[in-house]
């Protein structure tokens, strides 16, 4: 509900139509770009996969042994994406509050909505 309201917010600061739409072709052109370096960075990690396996092989690692070494490698791979994405969605929560200097007016809301009913359940 926050993103949402912050999202109007920033529509509603910008004044004209041509702005807004310029605003959108821009956002397009980078979801484009980033989706684009995502399967290039894949492609490359695949491909440093494969010819890391192919030179354990080469160097007489028994193939059980190469294969554990690059599940290993996978993994390791994909928890540390994992946990860039984890922290990035956490920055991408505070942004309303950095972005507009304070939190939106339902954030205030429901933080009083909030203490209002912890105070009502503790006088029981």
């Amino acid at each position: 509900m926050d993103n949402l309201l912050a999202i109007i917010n920033v529509i509603q600061r910008i004044g004209t139509r041509k702005l807004l739409v310029q605003l959108i072709s821009n956002m397009v052109i980078i979801m484009g770009l980033v989706m684009t370096t995502a399967i290039m960075i894949s492609a490359t990690i695949i491909g440093g996969l494969i010819n890391a396996h192919i030179s354990l092989l080469n160097h007489e690692i028994p193939p059980v042994l190469a294969l554990i070494y690059i599940g290993c490698a996978a993994l390791l791979i994909i928890a540390s994406l994992l946990a860039m994405i984890a922290w990035r969605l956490r920055c991408l929560r505070k942004s309303p509050l950095s972005l507009f200097g304070g939190a939106p007016l339902a954030s205030r809301a429901m933080d009083t909505l909030d203490a209002f009913t912890a105070g009502l359940m503790a006088e029981k």
